[in-house]
């Protein structure tokens, strides 16, 4: 009668998981409902009267070479990191992060195509997501995953802030509205966080865990929130100048970038919480095991280093 008192407790913590997974999901949507209003479009069109003066000079190099060299790199460097990535944890950790990865790049393209509905987005929307800023953001995903994480920060901090020269740098193209280019972004974040939910979800299944996963940060879901509304209400109450423009730009990247390293970096802890082992046993009496051994019986629970006595000395 103890055993299903020992695994629901597990269960109900993995539901709890898959519900912020759930959530999580819903956000791009609001995000672009958010961002698809006729304020935003006032707002989008007040910074491609202030950037066309720089489609000619320096900036056309620069344009050339953000739409044409930026996309195939990108793509090659995650694919090289997919690969590092099957070599030293293998299969599963290397299919879990490629689907992340590729599901989220799939996910934009498809919202552009119509496959995927998406608020204000596709063909008979008007408007297209940015496949530039999609590839950035993925591009980051595979590339903190092979990381070591010890380095994982660093490394987070300079690929968010690529990631939001690339939001700025095609809404300075005149590719796109400030909304498509940082829609991508946050869509790639929340695939990280549901990733990281479900893989939350699998570990607290069960008891034993070597240790507990950790917990998400709130605050860069705070701060993407209360940039959007900030956003809303300046844009909605008169029109904008042009400081006012570049400032909302700005901040809404900035706010999209940080939520989507902050998203990666926990999603990858939770991947590196151990999974418990079950074996037929555990599975009767409701309980599983870390992946540590035990000491066997009859052991004085001593461990002793190869090549050494118990004495200390080789």
């Amino acid at each position: 009668m103890g055993a299903p008192h020992e695994v629901l407790p597990g269960a109900a913590r993995a539901a709890g998981w898959v519900a912020v997974a759930v959530v999580v999901a819903a956000l791009p949507p609001l995000f672009a409902l958010a961002f698809a209003g006729p304020a935003a479009h006032e707002w989008s069109q007040t910074l491609t009267t202030l950037v066309t003066p720089l489609a000619d000079g320096a900036w056309r190099v620069l344009r050339g070479g953000l739409k044409w060299i930026m996309p195939p790199v990108l793509a090659l460097t995650a694919l090289v990191c997919l690969v590092v990535l099957l070599r030293r944890r293998g299969v599963v950790r290397a299919l879990v992060v490629a689907a992340a990865t590729a599901g989220s790049f799939l996910l934009v393209e498809a919202a552009k195509t119509g496959l995927v509905p998406f608020p204000a987005y596709g063909p008979d929307g008007g408007r297209t997501l940015s496949g530039h800023t999609a590839t950035a953001s993925s591009a980051l995903l595979a590339v903190l995953a092979v990381t070591p994480s010890r380095l994982r920060g660093r490394v987070a901090v300079v690929g968010a802030f690529l990631v939001t020269g690339a939001e700025v740098g095609v809404v300075v193209g005149r590719w796109h509205d400030a909304a498509d280019a940082v829609l991508p972004v946050v869509v790639t974040a929340c695939a990280a966080a549901v990733l990281g939910a479900l893989a939350a979800a699998v570990r607290v299944r069960h008891a034993g865990a070597a240790r507990p996963v950790p917990a998400p940060r709130v605050w860069p879901l705070v701060l993407a929130v209360v940039c959007v509304v900030a956003t809303a209400a300046l844009v909605s109450q008169r029109p904008v100048t042009a400081v006012e423009a570049v400032a909302a730009l700005v901040a809404a990247s900035v706010a999209a970038s940080a939520l989507l390293a902050d998203a990666i970096l926990w999603a990858l802890a939770v991947l590196d919480v151990p999974q418990p082992r079950t074996t037929a046993g555990d599975h009767a009496s409701g309980t599983a095991t870390s992946g540590v051994p035990e000491p066997s019986a009859g052991s004085d629970h001593t461990s002793v280093r190869p090549g050494w006595s118990a004495r200390g000395r080789p």
